[in-house]
């Protein structure tokens, strides 16, 4: 797939309201399209913001998700961002290490 996203001159995403524009630009930016080269209707507002935002993959969503079962379970750091107001985030580099959940009756 990434192959034809590389060999297109000009990717349109003609997105109507049953959706997956979102996943085609994604896809195309993770692919290398750059995002001069994806044309998108203008009054598509929504779908404007995947041009120009982060892009996510497996290893950050996994940690994601282990770091709010952590700390949903009072496992996990309480560290925040520099203003105090925001939760801990993983990066897309950091692995957070598997663990047990013990649970007593």
């Amino acid at each position: 797939m990434c192959l034809l996203y590389m060999n297109t001159e000009k990717l349109l995403m003609a997105a109507n309201e049953l959706g997956g524009g979102e996943r085609v630009i994604l896809e195309a930016r993770a692919c290398g399209l750059p995002a001069q080269d994806i044309e998108v209707a203008a009054d598509n507002h929504k779908i404007l913001e995947f041009l120009d935002g982060p892009i996510y993959n497996a290893s950050y969503y996994s940690s994601q998700i282990a770091l709010g079962v952590r700390k949903s379970l009072g496992a996990a750091s309480t560290a925040a961002h520099s203003d105090g107001n925001q939760p801990a985030v993983a990066s897309s580099g950091e692995h957070l290490e598997p663990f047990t959940v013990k649970i007593s009756a």
